[in-house]
């Protein structure tokens, strides 16, 4: 059966993803001939190559059936910092961003329809307040615990006692790790229903915990945006430089404690700065990266003398970030699709969809959407849950 596209769209789609028609024809297994007749509308694909058409252009298949091209989005800033200073987004981002972003949307309207109440969080603040009162705040309205009692945690603990305080509040926090961290180690979707934080979970865990409360703050002052954290000096936008400057701030102050990491420093001063770095990195269980911008702020290190180590922590990271990969596919080593599933969507996105699809309120394809999960797997994801084995 042939599918009857727009051959506007399709062409498109393939000049974004970067492919020339001789690339898409060895892809697929078609002649050029056959992709230009394609292009040219003198002919239809299959279904089934309409569907591989759409894969290999990071495309949704329906959008092949629009009218008129879509409009990339624009709803979203761009706070990344790339090294050759082309902030370009890649197909795969651009397919990634666009997919939750119309997951949240179907979300907020079906929360909407029944009445639930707007979260209170988002555009709480702007960059204008201060930012121990925010502080106070969050350590008030989330009912954060004591520091000398989060020090008692490791790194995977303090991860997910962050991560359940948030979603209480009815935040969603998804995984993803189809992208490089030197593209893109975070993004966040805000809006007053069902705000989104995203993170790229080939990430190192500190990172992770890091980027997990940025978003956050993100929400308070209603700035979603995409980011890879490396901070630019010389930023285009002043208003961009800002927001990232106040939210890291904010994220620093909430894991290093300011009275416990004057004790800390006091007591290794004698140390070479590598050294005081690593070990207050360590025991605050965060990244190197955050304890120099922390010496920064303090004068314990000149503004060349961060940079340099900003350079080689960010080395570190992508090495980290590769090994973790080769590892992965040394040792065979994937996790289970369920344990996986869970992983990515956390369990209230999970919850939240299945409920609706099991008391019959939406419907398998919107369930399917929703967790890009077919429909027949539903009852072996729900025995997962149900098992004391969820990783």
């Amino acid at each position: 059966m042939d599918a009857i596209i727009n051959k506007e769209i399709l062409i498109r789609a393939r000049r974004e993803a970067g492919l020339s028609i001789s690339k898409v024809s060895i892809k697929i297994k078609k002649s050029e001939k056959y992709i230009e007749s394609l292009e040219q509308g003198s002919k239809y694909p299959t279904i089934w190559e309409a569907r591989k058409l759409a894969k290999l252009y990071w495309q949704s298949f329906t959008t092949f059936y629009l009218s008129t091209p879509p409009e990339k989005f624009n709803f979203i800033k761009d706070f990344r910092c790339l090294p050759d200073k082309k902030n370009l987004i890649s197909p795969e981002l651009n397919y990634l961003i666009n997919t939750f972003y119309w997951k949240q949307e179907f979300i907020t309207n079906y929360f909407q329809y029944i009445w639930k109440e707007k979260i209170g969080l988002v555009w709480k603040y702007s960059i204008n307040n201060d930012i121990k009162s925010i502080i106070n705040w969050i350590y008030k309205d989330f009912e954060l615990s004591p520091f000398n009692e989060l020090e008692k945690m490791n790194q995977n603990e303090l991860f997910s006692y962050w991560m359940k305080k948030i979603e209480n509040r009815g935040i969603f926090i998804l995984k993803f790790n189809n992208i490089e961290i030197e593209e893109c180690r975070w993004f966040v979707l805000t809006n007053k229903i069902a705000p989104f934080i995203l993170i790229n979970t080939n990430d190192s865990k500190n990172a992770q915990l890091f980027s997990l409360i940025h978003e956050l703050i993100h929400i308070l002052i209603n700035e979603q945006g995409i980011s890879n954290d490396d901070i630019c000096w010389n930023y285009e936008s002043k208003d961009i430089k800002d927001i990232e400057v106040f939210c890291n701030k904010i994220t620093a102050k909430l894991l290093v404690d300011e009275k416990i990491f004057k004790e800390k420093y006091n007591s290794i001063k004698n140390l070479e700065t590598d050294d005081q770095i690593k070990k207050l990195a360590n025991y605050f269980k965060v990244s190197k990266e955050t304890i120099s911008r922390i010496f920064l702020e303090k004068n314990f290190i000149e503004k060349n003398q961060y940079k340099k180590y900003r350079e080689i922590f960010r080395n570190e990271r992508l090495k980290y970030s590769q090994e973790k990969k080769i590892k992965m596919k040394k040792e065979k080593w994937w996790p289970n699709y369920y344990t996986k599933k869970i992983s990515d969507y956390w369990h209230p996105l999970i919850q939240t969809v299945m409920s609706w699809y099991y008391e019959w309120t939406i419907n398998w394809r919107d369930a399917s959407f929703l967790l890009d999960l077919k429909i027949n797997n539903f009852n072996k994801l729900t025995k997962k849950i149900l098992s004391k084995n969820i990783s």
